[in-house]
C-alpha cells in the first residue's frame, strides 16, 4: 500500500489521521508519516485498511464484545480475501 492509496482509503472510510490512529492502536503522528511516506506502511495496517475497504469490520472481528466462534468464522473469511 503506498501512501496515497492509505490516504485515499482513510478519507474513503470517513476517519481522520487521529480516528484511524485510535482505531489502529498507534499514534496520529504515525500515521501522518505513512501518509507523507516518511515511514513504511506496516504490513498488518495494510492488510487492516485493505479489509475495511472490502466491507469486513476489522475492529468488530478484533474486539471482545463478539463471541469466539463468530470471531473465528469472520477471521477465516478475512484470510481467504488476502
Amino acid at each position: 500500500m503506498t501512501p496515497a492509496e492509505l490516504t485515499s482509503a482513510r478519507n474513503i472510510l470517513g476517519l481522520t489521521q487521529g480516528a484511524l490512529a485510535t482505531a489502529l492502536g498507534a499514534s496520529r503522528r504515525a500515521v501522518q508519516f505513512w501518509e507523507a511516506g516518511e515511514r513504511a506502511i506496516p504490513e498488518l495496517v495494510a492488510r487492516v485498511i485493505r479489509a475495511e475497504m472490502a466491507g469486513f469490520e476489522m475492529l468488530d472481528i478484533l474486539s471482545d464484545h463478539k463471541t469466539r466462534e463468530t470471531n473465528a468464522k469472520r477471521v477465516q473469511t478475512w484470510r481467504a480475501c488476502i
